[in-house]
């Protein structure tokens, strides 16, 4: 993350600090701190990688960085005030890390502090139950509050250097899928389908570590109505309908999109649920602009899809949801949702029509990421058809 992105960020979160009279904020969550200080662990190991940032509503943040991952830290991050702990007792430093950061709080926020955490509204706070715990009783001295709505308020409008970076996950992302497509045919196993699509994505460089994203794959009668398919060794049969689903990962943002294939001839109550989901994304797309309600967009899908006659039978209660370092973050795209869209947003756009309870078909699970721009939203996954292919 370029020193201008990290200032940008930094400067956008203390003054909604200073705004909502917080004197400074917490952060456990990895995709916070990602967002904050620009570190990511190059391996998943959530239980040996421990981090904390203490970020006051003026002046320097503090990070506090497990031993083994403070020299990875230093190089990626533009946080000067950083603090490591444990490791081998050669280092002789301190163990415990949760008063390492009640220390941080009150050098930098003051002993009255009000302080911010992250409590609800998807912020997953990744300390044990005991650290929790722990954490509570040393800040007993302090004000707590919720500081989650504030924190996605600067997270899911994306910065002019996130969207260029969702540029090319797009980009990516349709390399990938155009070549899982390409070899969809009778005899070909599932999971050969998703080597060539993973393949095709670290190829056109969703080269990262850990290599992030994900990727369902799903074929046969028996697995319709099995939304997130793992891929197998199913080799596709003539008759089959397949569903490709996901996305790579990008410096730790993620992406998603829906593709669906026919082996041989296309059901006509396959190609009619198709077109249901069809016409329910493109009036998705067509409404989702800056300054739109939530719930219009939403709205906007059903009542294409109803104008079909595939299926009376459309349950879902979200069309979609936003993304960034998280895959499902703020707004979900509800029917109640009032939220407001804004420049800057990207989100997924999913529309089903599925053929439920039968399951005779797969159905269609039609979907775009998009990203919303001044002058509308942009498909940022428009370099692959999502045409029903067929293989006649």
């Amino acid at each position: 993350m370029p020193q201008d992105e990290y200032d940008l960020r930094l400067r956008g979160l203390q003054a909604r600090l200073a705004a909502a009279g917080m004197d400074g904020v917490i952060l456990n969550n990895s995709a916070n701190f990602a967002y904050y200080t620009g570190f990511r662990t190059s391996i998943l190991g959530a239980n040996l990688v421990w981090t904390g940032l203490v970020v006051p509503a003026s002046g320097e943040p503090h990070a506090v960085v497990c031993q083994p991952m403070s020299n990875l830290f230093l190089e990626s991050s533009w946080v000067k005030r950083v603090q490591p702990f444990g490791g081998s007792d050669y280092w002789g430093l301190p163990s415990d890390p949760v008063a390492l950061v009640r220390d941080a709080v009150l050098a930098a926020c003051g002993k009255s502090a009000r302080i911010g955490l992250e409590r609800s509204l998807g912020m997953r706070i990744e300390l044990t139950r005991e650290e929790i715990h722990r954490l509570d009783e040393e800040l007993r001295g302090f004000t707590c509050v919720d500081a989650s709505a504030l924190l996605w308020q600067q997270r899911i409008r994306k910065t002019p250097w996130e969207q260029d970076l969702y540029r090319e996950l797009g980009r990516i992302t349709a390399i990938g899928f155009r070549a899982g497509m390409a070899i969809a045919q009778a005899g070909v196993s599932e999971r050969e389908i998703q080597r060539a699509t993973w393949n095709s994505f670290i190829a056109a460089g969703a080269d990262d570590s850990p290599v992030g994203g994900q990727l369902m794959v799903r074929s046969g009668r028996e697995r319709n109505l099995t939304y997130c398919g793992r891929a197998t060794g199913r080799r596709l049969a003539e008759g089959d309908q397949l569903m490709l689903a996901g996305g790579p990962g990008l410096a730790g943002y993620h992406i998603d999109i829906h593709r669906f294939a026919c082996i041989g001839a296309a059901p006509d109550l396959q190609r009619s649920l198709f077109a249901q989901s069809e016409a329910g994304l493109a009036a998705a797309i067509e409404v989702a602009r800056p300054g739109v309600l939530v719930r219009d967009v939403y709205r906007a899908a059903h009542a294409a899809m109803t104008k079909t006659s595939a299926t009376a039978v459309v349950p879902w209660k979200i069309f979609g949801h936003g993304l960034g370092l998280d895959n499902y973050e703020p707004p979900m795209i509800g029917a109640e949702v009032d939220d407001t869209l804004a420049e800057g947003m990207v989100l997924t756009l999913e529309v089903p029509a599925y053929d439920i309870p039968e399951g005779r078909v797969m159905g269609a699970f039609q979907e775009e990421s998009v990203l919303l721009t001044g002058t509308g939203c942009e498909v940022l996954t428009a370099g692959v058809s999502r045409d029903l292919h067929v293989t006649e």
